[in-house]
């Protein structure tokens, strides 16, 4: 009976693709603004029976704002260390997020399902250079490093307040 009092704050509602199978969320890559629509965007996405899956969802209407850019070199670019983040991301100083309709989620499948690796409002992007375990699905490791550097060569994130 204890064991079941310590969990009665927690929602426990199912989250699931559109294919049918389970998503076990990853609550520290589940960006905030991202929580009114994620289960309308795992609605909308097929599996395919795929072992990884990055992609973009996309709605009929605004549902928030994205904080990845393109920069231009008038930019005041600097480094910071977000939370849950082993190094420092590219950020950009003194711009504003932009409305978006999509919302990227990326999963891997699991036992009995898919888990959860990350969901944020915003277009598909690259793992941030330093993360080599995001490359570890890639079919060539260089390529898809390649891939990181030349995207993040021309992004940055605006800080999230």
């Amino acid at each position: 009976m204890r064991y079941l009092k310590s969990f009665e704050n927690y929602n426990f509602d199912e989250y699931v693709l559109g294919s049918g199978e389970t998503v076990i969320l990853n609550k520290n890559h589940v960006h905030n603004n991202v929580w009114p629509n994620l289960k309308e965007a795992l609605l909308k996405v097929d599996s395919g029976g795929k072992g990884f899956i990055k992609t973009e969802v996309q709605f009929d209407h605004v549902i928030g704002v994205s904080h990845c850019v393109e920069v231009t070199e008038d930019d005041e670019i600097y480094y910071k260390k977000r939370t849950n983040r082993k190094k420092a991301s590219k950020m950009v100083a003194k711009r504003e997020p932009t409305p978006c309709n999509k919302i990227t989620v990326i999963l891997i499948r699991r036992s009995g399902g898919y888990r959860l690796i990350t969901a944020y409002i915003g277009g598909l992007s690259e793992p941030e250079i330093w993360d080599n375990r995001a490359f570890q699905n890639a079919p060539d490791f260089r390529i898809a490093k390649q891939k990181s550097i030349d995207f993040w060569d021309k992004h940055a994130l605006i800080e999230e307040l």
